[in-house]
């Protein structure tokens, strides 16, 4: 998935692969070090990338139907800006 992102952009802008690779493997580093430490991500038009705390809570093996507990954890969420839903709904949501 990464290698398409570079390889569908990296033209326009000028950069060779290897450049490209660089830059979003750093950007995916920024985030994680980022979350990891306890701190949001925000870009302007696009979301929030935000440590979400999730409660212990009782589910069901979809396999098995048994009940099992989940255990409590923190997990990575992004929250959408509404400039990018917007975008979402108009470009794609409607079969553009």
């Amino acid at each position: 998935m990464k290698k398409d992102l570079i390889v569908k952009k990296v033209k326009e802008i000028g950069l060779t692969n290897d450049e490209a690779k660089k830059i979003v493997e750093l950007f995916f580093k920024i985030i994680k070090d980022e979350l990891s430490g306890g701190s949001e991500v925000k870009i302007s038009g696009f979301g929030k990338f935000y440590v979400k705390s999730r409660k212990e809570r009782k589910t069901k093996n979809p396999r098995t139907g048994r009940e099992v507990i989940t255990s409590a954890r923190k997990e990575a969420s992004l929250k959408f800006s509404e400039n990018f839903k917007k975008f979402f709904h108009d470009k794609i949501g409607e079969g553009k």
